[in-house]
């Protein structure tokens, strides 16, 4: 999971859209792994990348993860970043309860 998280730092940063994975929730069939956007320089002033900027990526994104497609949730109830849901390369089995 951590491999994966630095692909995505590094595919946002290639696109100018510099972000740090704060947080990685792993399921049994996706992972969210949790972006919070950096700042960048433009003209002299510091501003956060935008979430639609991110957003946008989501096809490029896919593409550097070798997923066939994957889920962008901007931004997640209740927390300060965007989510980013890739799905597993291994499906989990679930137990339930008798």
């Amino acid at each position: 999971d951590r491999q994966r998280a630095q692909t995505i730092e590094e595919t946002l940063a290639v696109f100018s859209a510099p972000a740090r994975v704060v947080e990685i929730n792993r399921g049994p069939t996706i992972t969210q792994f949790g972006v919070e956007p950096d700042f960048i320089e433009s003209r002299g002033r510091r501003t956060r990348v935008r979430v639609g900027k991110i957003a946008a990526l989501a096809d490029d994104l896919a593409l550097a993860m070798a997923a066939t497609r994957i889920r962008i949730e901007a931004p997640v109830p209740g927390k300060g970043y965007v989510g980013i849901e890739v799905p597993n390369e291994e499906i989990a089995l679930v137990r339930g309860r008798k």
